[in-house]
């Protein structure tokens, strides 16, 4: 059988009586592009399993037809939260103005997941409207997980309208979030964050300490002074944070190179820093 025989076959699938039957051609066509089988994915969007409604969600993307919005936004009040958040996703990759605000509304579902796939997905769409939805989330979420998907969500956007909200969040929040924050100001590459991540330097979080030396590598020139000046700090952890940052941003940014070299950072400098 030809192509176009297999995917007329594989829609009759869906419209089958026969559970295996439609989950295996939903499975098929999660992984293809066929138009021809949206209006029998859109009838499944009602199917009473789960796993079935998360097939036909996932197809649907897959599809890529803006005409399946309005099932999908309708989805989003699904009961459960597995389709919610591939609801989410989907219609990311479909974009819109409607699916804009499908997805800020999905900012306020009562699952922690579900609102972190709502960021996400705003952050796919990459659009400045999103900005004051995700500062609110980014400020107000009692989750940090949600906090953090906001602040990676405003880096995508890339805009310098979300600065004050990262560095904030960057400063005050945990460090989950101060990570997503760090990444996001680094993606933005504005000199008005510097300040902020010189002090954010100045942490016991590894994995903080190299996003935000990472931003300020990204800036380059105009860090250096900032840091500079760090290295005069009174607090002799900010002074050890400032000289690694001197190294980061004097050496030639290779990660191999680096590699296994700490000493690079403490050796030679040990009672300076003291």
């Amino acid at each position: 059988m030809d192509e176009q025989g297999e995917l007329k076959r594989l829609i009759v699938d869906l419209r089958s009586n026969d559970p295996e039957r439609q989950r295996r051609a939903l499975r098929i066509l999660a992984e293809v592009r066929c138009r021809e089988a949206v209006p029998a994915l859109i009838d499944l969007l009602t199917h009473r399993r789960r796993a079935m409604r998360t097939l036909a969600v996932h197809a649907l993307r897959r599809a890529g037809d803006k005409t399946a919005i309005p099932a999908l936004i309708d989805r989003l009040n699904d009961r459960s939260e597995v389709v919610r958040c591939a609801v989410a996703h989907a219609l990311a990759k479909l974009g819109g103005d409607e699916v804009f605000n499908a997805l800020t509304v999905l900012l306020g579902d009562p699952s922690v997941t579900v609102r972190c796939e709502a960021a996400k997905a705003l952050g796919a769409l990459a659009s400045v409207q999103a900005i004051p939805e995700l500062l609110e989330a980014l400020s107000c979420d009692s989750c940090a997980d949600v906090r953090a998907a906001a602040a990676e969500a405003l880096g995508q956007i890339g805009s310098n309208d979300a600065l004050d909200g990262l560095i904030e969040a960057l400063l005050y929040d945990s460090d989950l979030v101060r990570l997503a924050a760090a990444r996001a100001l680094g993606k933005i590459n504005d000199s008005k964050s510097i300040l902020a991540l010189v002090q954010a330097l100045n942490t016991d979080s590894s994995p903080l300490w190299h996003a935000a030396a990472e931003a300020l590598w990204e800036m380059d020139i105009p860090a250096m002074p900032f840091v500079l000046q760090a290295l005069l700090d009174a607090d002799a952890r900010q002074r050890r944070a400032a000289l690694k940052a001197v190294l980061w941003l004097s050496v030639e940014h290779d990660e191999d190179a680096l590699a296994g070299r700490e000493d690079i950072y403490w050796a030679d400098f040990g009672s300076w820093l003291n």
